[in-house]
């Protein structure tokens, strides 16, 4: 049974009530051009007030909350996929993204570092798969499939190994049309 499954006077209020408050922050969007960060602590707001108006009995709003977090869970690796692509072309320079690339793995190895200690060894040792296996699915079998299972390191690794062919193909032939394609996709997501 779902939350609209036993929809009573007071589900019919709550949603009568959120429908207002989203016209409400459109309306307040349109005439005062406000920025997406100051709408979004708006809306936290008036949810939190309207919980505390309707004594905390706004579960029949589940179903519009899970729908809203399906939906940003879609655009995740979609996201992630083109942000890369369209950032390592925007730099261009195979020679600039060595180097950007060499100090991000220092970093990372850094910060692993400073993480490790004795006590989440243990932890961790029991957790972990044997490092040729941990190492082999860092690479993609199947992109598709990573990108609808949200694996985000084999996306990482073919939006950078695609973007840096892009990049490499741009020395010889003009590939502004595949650039300005990821560029404008990722504006769209």
């Amino acid at each position: 049974m779902g939350a609209l499954s036993n929809i009573g006077p007071t589900a019919v209020a709550v949603w009568a009530s959120a429908v207002v408050l989203f016209a409400l922050i459109a309306v307040l969007r349109a005439v005062f051009k406000l920025n997406f960060s100051l709408l979004t602590v708006l809306a936290l707001g008036l949810g939190i007030a309207l919980s505390l108006v309707f004594d905390g009995q706004v579960d029949s709003l589940n179903l519009l909350g899970n729908i809203y977090i399906n939906l940003i869970t879609a655009l995740v690796a979609p996201l992630i996929f083109v942000s890369i692509i369209s950032s390592i072309t925007y730099v261009g320079s195979l020679k600039k993204l060595r180097s950007i690339g060499l100090r991000s793995v220092g970093w990372l190895l850094l910060t692993n570092l400073i993480v490790d200690d004795e006590s989440t060894a243990g932890f961790l040792t029991s957790q972990t798969a044997p490092l040729d296996q941990v190492i082999l699915n860092f690479f993609p079998k199947n992109i598709v499939g990573d990108l609808s299972g949200n694996r985000v390191v084999p996306i990482i690794i073919t939006a950078t190994v695609l973007a840096i062919a892009i990049v490499s193909v741009g020395r010889q032939k003009d590939v502004s049309i595949v650039k300005r394609f990821f560029e404008q996709t990722k504006d769209v997501i």
